[in-house]
């Protein structure tokens, strides 16, 4: 009788041990979980400048994740949302001045978060996502080494200049001049003239694009497509 005791005491000793030590397991996780959402913090914030006499703008933002561009027939304002998260998204800021009808975006950062800068930068966690908001008709320059961009609306004039980021285009009005290294290039627009050359990608123009506005699009790696929507 002695002896089915203490078996019983021992089996539940252990059945307790073996408890405890799965609630600490949970508790750590929690508390890991806990420590990275902290640490990896989202940051939101949302600027507005007068686009009174505005005519041009230029994002020149390198280390800039994603860039999204609409274009308003109402818009009285220039609208600018940014989106930082990560370990280190309190290093990477915007700088925005504006001289007299140009208004410049510039992005600013430590050097040992620039891409290739060294093996570690390539573990970095990070990300920034920006979104502009503009009045129809202007003139819009975005120049990045990581971005992907989004544009939609009127434009007077539109170019960019990516590294391996892709550019797409839709519901698009106005002259464009697009640059890539490795990025695809997709465009849909209502009418245009069309001219394109990628050095290794593949080039598909809608027949039905032979005049309008220029569109230039040109690629060394990254596949071109430019259609015609209604």
């Amino acid at each position: 009788m002695l002896q089915l005791f203490k078996e019983n005491a021992s089996r539940n000793w252990s059945v307790f041990c073996f408890i405890s030590k799965m609630n600490f397991r949970y508790i750590f996780l929690i508390v890991i979980l806990c420590f990275q959402s902290v640490l990896y913090a989202q940051r939101e914030r949302v600027q507005t400048f007068d686009a009174s006499g505005i005519e041009f703008i230029q994002l020149q933002v390198d280390e800039v994740f994603k860039i999204e561009v609409e274009t308003k027939a109402s818009a009285e304002n220039i609208q600018l949302f940014t989106i930082s998260e990560g370990e280190y998204f309190n290093d990477i800021a915007l700088s925005v001045e504006r001289d007299l009808n140009h208004l410049q975006i510039t992005s600013t950062y430590k050097e040992i978060l620039t891409s290739g800068y060294d093996k570690l930068s390539a573990h970095k966690v990070y990300a920034v996502n920006l979104k502009l908001i503009i009045p129809e008709g202007l003139q819009l320059t975005i120049i990045s080494n990581i971005a992907n961009v989004q544009a939609k609306g009127i434009f007077n004039f539109f170019e960019a200049e990516l590294k391996s980021g892709a550019c797409q285009l839709t519901s698009f009005t106005g002259k464009a001049l697009v640059n890539t290294f490795t990025g695809d290039v997709s465009i849909q627009t209502t009418q245009a003239k069309v001219v394109a050359s990628s050095n290794h990608g593949k080039v598909e123009i809608d027949h039905e694009l032979d005049f309008g506005e220029l569109i230039e699009v040109k690629s060394i790696y990254g596949s071109i497509l430019v259609t015609k929507t209604q």
